[in-house]
């Protein structure tokens, strides 16, 4: 301690002052320094990151009000904001896509009903009709005549009921039964139509009206132009998530078959009506593939398998 104190005796005063100076001028200098870069990086800071976020913040809640039609400049930013910002303006494009391809297809929903809904006028006449003929067939014991517009009377309530697009597939093969026999009574029992299903599906959903237009291409396209009787064999089953439904007969294909066509008055509803349908109901997960050859074709039609038991009272659900 006493050394110290003898060093500061020895060292002048003025000397000793002008060190403390320039130390507190060095001190100050760098504090200013320091301060200054501080300020510099933060400015930096906020020029490229705190400013483009709070810009990107401001138009997502811009997008969340639905003005969907906002972009972000890409040409303002670089790194990791430019990618956010391409990010931002992608999601905003496919956001608008999906829009516009939703109104698309409910604005073919809406078309397709009502097309049926106009369709219904005469289907409502002719079903009244029937019923009227059905009786009077009851009271002079026509077994045939009545079976026929029990038939074709199924075929036109379900028709007529465009509440459901989906109904049960035990429905929709008591369709196709009516269907046949109207046929067959009609080509005089040319063809012979047989079915193979396990009887856990028959709850499944498909689309109404589905398997009729099919086995009419077969009936008319195919086996009743064979010079003896036709077969068609309709397969029906499970496999995993899927329903594959399957539309067989021996006639003459689809090649010969286009050949033998005579003009139509008015366009069929037929293989491109059902893909649409599953189109629209099932997305990418309905699909339907047609194999043709001279000895007769094939059509499947893959669906999921949704199944739909009825409620039964003093059952489990």
């Amino acid at each position: 301690m006493s050394l110290d104190w003898y060093i500061v005796n020895r060292i002048p005063l003025s000397v000793l002052f002008v060190e403390i100076e320039g130390l507190k001028q060095r001190y100050f200098l760098t504090f200013f320094a320091l301060t200054g870069i501080f300020l510099m990086i933060t400015l930096v800071i906020s020029t490229t990151i705190t400013r483009p976020l709070s810009h990107l913040q401001n138009k997502m809640k811009a997008a969340v009000q639905k003005n969907l039609k906002i972009r972000l400049p890409e040409h303002k930013f670089s790194g990791e904001i430019l990618d956010l910002t391409r990010s931002f303006n992608t999601m905003l494009d496919d956001t608008n896509l999906l829009i516009q391809k939703l109104k698309t297809e409910e604005r073919q929903k809406e078309a397709v009903h009502f097309q049926m809904l106009l369709a219904q006028t005469n289907p409502h006449f002719l079903l009244n009709t029937l019923n009227t003929i059905k009786w009077m067939a009851i009271r002079e014991n026509n077994e045939d005549i009545t079976n026929m517009t029990l038939s074709l009377g199924r075929l036109l309530e379900a028709s007529l009921n465009t509440d459901k697009d989906l109904i049960h597939l035990k429905d929709e093969l008591e369709l196709v039964q009516a269907y046949v026999h109207i046929q067959q009574f009609r080509y005089r029992h040319k063809f012979d139509v047989t079915y193979d299903y396990e009887e856990d599906i028959l709850y499944a959903l498909v689309p109404k009206l589905s398997l009729q237009p099919l086995v009419e291409n077969a009936i008319v396209h195919g086996v009743t132009a064979l010079p003896g009787n036709g077969l068609i064999q309709i397969s029906l089953r499970r496999d995993g998530p899927k329903l594959i439904v399957e539309i067989k007969d021996n006639g003459i294909g689809m090649e010969q078959a286009g050949k033998n066509r005579a003009p139509r008055k008015r366009p069929g509803i037929g293989l491109s009506n059902i893909k649409e349908r599953l189109r629209l109901l099932f997305r990418g997960e309905g699909a339907l593939d047609v194999l043709s050859s001279s000895e007769g074709v094939m059509v499947r039609f893959t669906i999921p398998f949704l199944l739909s038991t009825p409620y039964e009272s003093g059952h489990p659900a």
